[in-house]
């Protein structure tokens, strides 16, 4: 009887022992895949964070895009000259720079080097936009003044002539500094694109506020000696005969009969 039921209670341990084992080991591989699973869902949260929110570790809310904003007038500043479209580059420029200013202080330190890069180069554009300000000014000048000693005939090709050698003078002045001026853009091109890489590509880039960017005509105070004193001499002695030209020079400069 003892012998039975220790027999039987061996059959018991027998039949249930392997069962317990089997529902053992099934249960610890379904534990093991719901670890594996709960871990990639962790790791899939932390790095939609980093696409959202981590990039801030970097200083930065938006991608760098100061070149959307130097690039177009940076074109027009090295443009063909003409005086019916004369706009003061210098100070178009200068209202760059201050969006650019307002973003550096705004910036990380590591940030701060594109943007010091990038004022660097506005600080070139700007001294040439004033030489381009100044050619402006002087055609403008040019166009304006009458030409005491031109005929209707032959004013329109003579002045013509005239300021298109100014022109061509100033434009030579203006590309003599684009070499250096190219240099410094592919820098600041090369640095944006370098720290952009190493954001999110989600990010959306700065905003630059176009409506505090000036768009000034560059004028000329039309109420300058209109006449050139040299023309104005010669136009009056237009009439005089060469003995009345002597007499007159004698009279000029103290010379008695």
């Amino acid at each position: 009887m003892g012998s039975g039921y220790g027999w039987k209670w061996a059959g018991v341990e027998l039949e249930i022992g392997p069962y317990k084992t089997e529902m053992s080991t099934s249960r610890s591989s379904s534990n093991g895949f719901y670890a594996i699973v709960c871990l990639a869902i962790i790791a899939a949260c932390v790095y939609k964070w980093y696409q959202t929110s981590g990039a801030s570790r970097n200083g930065s809310e938006y991608a760098i895009a100061v070149t959307q904003v130097i690039e177009p007038a940076y074109v027009e500043l090295f443009s063909e000259i003409n005086v019916n479209q004369a706009w003061d580059m210098a100070a178009r420029m200068t209202d760059i720079r201050k969006l650019i200013v307002d973003k550096q202080t705004k910036a990380s330190m590591e940030k701060r080097q594109v943007y010091a890069s990038a004022l660097k180069l506005v600080d070139g554009m700007i001294d040439v936009g004033e030489v381009r300000t100044a050619a402006l000014e002087s055609l403008l000048k040019t166009t304006k003044q009458p030409r005491l000693l031109e005929t209707k005939r032959t004013s329109s090709s003579a002045a013509q002539v005239f300021i298109d050698s100014q022109k061509r003078r100033s434009m030579d002045a203006l590309m003599a500094r684009k070499p250096g001026l190219d240099k410094l853009l592919a820098q600041v091109q090369a640095e944006e694109r370098k720290w952009n890489a190493k954001l999110p590509k989600s990010l959306l880039p700065e905003f630059y506020d176009p409506s505090k960017l000036s768009r000034t005509r560059v004028g000329v105070d039309i109420t300058f000696a209109s006449q050139n004193p040299l023309e104005q001499k010669s136009y009056d002695r237009r009439g005089m005969s060469d003995r009345k030209r002597m007499e007159m020079f004698r009279y000029q400069n103290g010379y008695t009969p």
